[in-house]
Order: C-alpha cells, then sequence, then structure tokens
C-alpha cells in the first residue's frame, strides 16, 4: 500500500510517498478516471460570484465571526485561505475567498 502526504510548507505543497521526499510544488492537480469525468459533464452548471479580498493588514477584514448577516444572504462559502494552509506562517497576506449563491449568480449573471 502507498502512503502518499501533502503538506503546505513556505508557500509550497511538499509531496512525499511512503516518507520519501517526492518534490516541492506550486501547484497540485487532481485527476480521476473516465467515470468521474462523465458524470461531471451531466451537470447542471451555475453561475457564481467570486471574490478574493487579500490584506497585509488583519484588521481591514476581521474574522469570519465579525461578518454580518445581510452580507452572508449572498454568500454561500467563504473561507479564510491563509488560516486553512499556513497557519504557522505570519508572513503571508490575509485572504478570504467568498463564492456567491447560485440564486445570487444567476440574478447578477453578465454575458459571456
Amino acid at each position: 500500500e502507498t502512503l502518499l502526504d501533502l503538506e503546505p510548507f513556505n508557500r509550497m505543497w511538499h509531496l512525499s510517498e511512503n516518507g520519501e521526499s517526492c518534490g516541492q510544488f506550486d501547484v497540485i492537480i487532481i485527476a480521476r478516471n473516465g467515470k468521474c469525468a462523465n458524470r461531471l459533464l451531466r451537470m447542471q452548471l451555475s453561475s457564481i460570484w467570486t471574490l478574493l479580498a487579500a490584506s497585509e493588514d488583519p484588521r481591514l477584514l476581521g474574522s469570519a465571526a465579525s461578518f454580518k448577516a445581510p452580507l452572508l444572504k449572498a454568500v454561500s462559502w467563504m473561507a479564510d485561505n491563509p488560516g486553512k494552509l499556513f497557519r504557522s506562517q505570519s508572513d503571508v497576506p490575509h485572504c478570504w475567498t467568498f463564492f456567491s449563491t447560485a440564486a445570487y449568480g444567476k440574478r447578477k449573471k453578465v454575458p459571456q
């Protein structure tokens, strides 16, 4: 059995197999088999808006607890990106990603 490990460190992804380093990467792409791709092709897609807000000053964006409910009615998902990947590093900017709801995306859809 192969054991793969993927860890963020110094703004890179470190990949190892069975405890032996396989290298450092800027980006990781995970590919799936044709059965999965076939299911994805049958999906009905929805337009959504995405916002990335970044700041060197943590006070400008605050925390998840500081966001108010009226804003959240149009937001289906939000995340503190450095909070999940680089918890131990203080030199990374504070970045929040927001995804709108499908209903908001449909109301605000723009021509492609």
